[in-house]
């Protein structure tokens, strides 16, 4: 069972693993991210995330809360997208609306992920924050998406609202746009998003650029210097 080698944190238990593992078997399993919720096991065949044989799949649709902004083309593989002349900015939400920016960062040193998290009204105010380390080594897609999962839940956990989602990674965004149903550490974290929307009803989720995403990636790499979640 691997259950007994997983926190109830839903984090590798680095104490037992020790205790079954050499530390090569160990840094292998810690490039393995866990998403929060629980699924049934699949058996992919040929090194594929398409043909494979399972019994049941959480699964939700998400492709009405992701949208492409008009300075974001990006996520529309068939356009070209247009050179910028300057670097974009943040911008506010409207008036009334919650904007969240996230973002991971990685220390290669210390093995260490750092997420973080800010929440701005429509007059750039900081209404919350929030910041999480993790001791693993993930994808940067893995990663990426692992910082909505945790801002979502942070948001729930705080009984707080959001209108706007904003992330630096085309990949997650492009990800959650896809109707096809594959099968990979990286697209079991997108599931994990897809079960948090709900709670969200107006949640629009977006790409932008990283020039629009500082103070979220500032205080995730404020994350990498600290051991607990912090919340402020």
């Amino acid at each position: 069972m691997v259950a007994y080698l997983i926190t109830p944190q839903r984090q590798w238990d680095h104490t037992t693993l020790l205790s079954n593992f050499c530390q090569v078997d160990i840094d292998r399993i810690c490039t393995i991210p866990l998403n929060l919720f629980p699924s049934d096991d699949i058996l992919i065949w040929h090194h594929s995330s398409t043909d494979y044989r399972k019994a049941k799949t959480n699964s939700a649709t998400t492709s009405n809360v992701v949208q492409s902004q008009p300075n974001q083309l990006l996520t529309q593989p068939s356009i070209k997208a247009p050179r910028i002349s300057s670097k974009p900015k943040w911008l506010a939400p409207s008036s009334g609306r919650l904007k969240l920016n996230t973002d991971a960062t990685f220390d290669a040193a210390r093995g260490r992920i750092g997420i973080g998290v800010i929440l701005q009204n429509s007059a750039g105010n900081i209404v919350a924050s929030f910041i999480k380390p993790i001791s693993n080594n993930f994808k940067s897609e893995e990663m990426e998406a692992l910082a909505i999962v945790h801002s979502l839940q942070w948001l729930l956990q705080s009984n707080l609202d959001v209108h706007f989602v904003k992330m630096d990674s085309l990949i997650v965004v492009k990800g959650l746009q896809q109707t096809v149903e594959y099968h990979s550490a990286f697209h079991a974290i997108l599931n994990d998003i897809r079960l948090f929307v709900p709670n969200f009803p107006r949640v629009l989720m977006s790409h932008v650029y990283r020039t629009a995403n500082t103070e979220a990636h500032m205080l995730a790499k404020f994350a990498l210097t600290v051991d607990v979640d912090c919340s402020y």
